[in-house]
C-alpha cells in the first residue's frame, strides 16, 4: 500500500482515486456530467422524464459505490482519512444534485414548490429505495 501512498497521496485520495473509477465505471478521463448517458438524461422531453431519468442515473451510482462507501462508513473506521473522503464524495454529490435539479427547472420549470418538492422525493426515493 506504500506504493500507491506515495504515487497518489493519503487514504483519503486512494479512497477517492478508487471511488471515481468505480463511480464511472471506467477510468476514461471523462467528467460524469459529460458522458452520454448523463447527456441524454438533461436533453429530456418533459420534466417528468428528466425526473425518471435522474432518478435511474442516482440508483446506477449508488449500486457502483454502495460497498465503498459502506467499508468507508463502517463502525471503526472513522480515522481522518476516511472521514475527509465522507465528505468529499457528499460535497460532490450534493453539488451534482443541485445542478441536475438546475437543470430541471431551467429547462422545463417547476413554477409549483410542491411539484420541486415532489420531484426532489422521487429522485431520492428511487436513489435510495433498498437502501433505508
Amino acid at each position: 500500500m506504500a506504493i500507491e501512498y506515495n504515487s497518489i497521496g493519503g487514504k483519503a485520495e486512494v479512497l477517492k482515486a478508487c471511488y471515481d473509477v468505480t463511480l464511472a465505471g471506467d477510468d476514461e478521463p471523462v467528467p460524469m456530467n459529460e458522458r452520454p448517458e448523463f447527456q441524454a438524461m438533461l436533453n429530456t422531453p418533459s420534466a417528468a422524464v428528466f425526473i425518471e431519468r435522474y432518478a435511474a442515473w442516482c440508483r446506477t451510482v449508488f449500486d457502483r459505490v454502495a460497498s465503498i462507501i459502506g467499508a468507508v462508513s463502517a463502525p471503526g473506521i472513522g480515522d481522518a482519512g476516511a472521514q475527509a473522503f465522507a465528505e468529499t464524495i457528499e460535497a460532490e454529490r450534493r453539488l451534482g444534485t443541485t445542478r441536475a435539479m438546475g437543470r430541471l427547472i431551467e429547462v422545463h420549470g417547476l413554477r409549483h414548490s410542491g411539484l420541486r418538492s415532489a420531484s426532489c422525493s422521487v429522485v431520492v426515493t428511487t436513489y435510495l429505495g433498498s437502501v433505508l
